[in-house]
């Protein structure tokens, strides 16, 4: 019998603040490698754009908005 997603989210336990902190730094040193040529590739898409819509891991929507003025959405979800 499959376990349900109550169960699974029980099952789970809350990261400690250090893996949460290695966890986050092995993101930025992956992605930060990337954000000038995605910040490039952003900018020219949302060249004619009202509005352009990013999240907490988007940096570069916020810098094409600092960049543009174009109106800067920001959206998080669980």
């Amino acid at each position: 019998m499959p376990r349900t997603r109550a169960a699974n989210s029980q099952a789970r336990r809350p990261q400690s603040s250090a893996a949460l902190e290695r966890q986050a730094r092995r993101f930025l040193e992956l992605t930060m490698p990337m954000v000038p040529q995605i910040f490039r590739d952003l900018r020219e898409t949302c060249r004619d754009a009202d509005v352009v819509i990013g999240g907490p891991t988007q940096p570069a929507a916020q810098m094409v908005h600092d960049a543009t003025g174009i109106t800067f959405v920001s959206l998080k979800y669980n």
